[in-house]
């Protein structure tokens, strides 16, 4: 387990430097997932969608696919009615996801973007929030990306946070982070270690185009998720 501990990076009000000042630091592989009809009874199937805005009834695709545990990563209302709640707890309550408990960390809070809601300032104040991941989580979610990975405006301005990366690069290594936040950042690649997933649905025009990401993950040996032991 590693115990390294995360400072505030100086040059943390401006994610673009440290993303030029880190790029040639990291590794980047594309990820695409080829997933079986069925799910294996040794592992559990993770349907990951984020930023549906209120959109449920407007997907640009045909189906949510069957799953055992869903992931939404937050902004699923436009403005945050209490209509829009209503509604998206009606429409959760319509897929078919078997596992009911909970196997992430789940953070709603980002650093300064736009005048957007949850919004902390960079450093220290988002930093404190991220100390808070268990070291031995698997399966990290947050509402904003780590800086580099799926956070990239169409205006070229990166918007992901570089404490969030090096929480996740240097303490805590989760198998997955999924996020969204960035419409235009959606897709999956992954450091060699790490999977990161921006999962968000809608794009950078608030349709609803993207469909869920989709990935098995394999149980402790002996272990289904049913509960029985092999």
């Amino acid at each position: 387990m590693c115990t390294q501990e995360i400072k505030v990076h100086p040059l943390t009000n401006d994610p673009c430097e440290v993303w030029m000042e880190i790029f040639e630091s990291q590794t980047f592989i594309n990820v695409e997932f080829e997933i079986p009809e069925e799910c294996d009874r040794g592992k559990v199937r993770i349907v990951c969608m984020s930023d549906t805005h209120s959109k449920t009834s407007k997907f640009h695709f045909n189906e949510i696919p069957d799953g055992d545990i869903f992931i939404h990563a937050g902004d699923f209302t436009y403005y945050g009615s209490v209509d829009e709640v209503i509604q998206f707890n009606e429409w959760l309550g319509e897929i078919l996801i078997k596992i009911h408990n909970s196997l992430v960390i789940i953070s709603s809070r980002q650093p300064e973007y736009s005048q957007l809601a949850f919004n902390l300032a960079r450093g220290e104040a988002c930093l404190s929030k991220w100390r808070l991941i268990p070291a031995d989580t698997d399966i990290l979610v947050t509402h904003t990306p780590p800086l580099g990975r799926g956070d990239r405006c169409r205006s070229g301005v990166r918007a992901g946070c570089c404490e969030l990366l090096n929480t996740v690069q240097q303490r805590v290594r989760p198998r997955y982070h999924v996020f969204g936040h960035i419409h235009e950042g959606y897709g999956v690649t992954s450091d060699g270690h790490t999977i990161y997933v921006n999962a968000s649905t809608c794009n950078v025009k608030y349709a609803a185009v993207n469909p869920p990401i989709v990935f098995d993950v394999p149980l402790p040996p002996g272990f289904t998720k049913d509960g029985s032991v092999l």
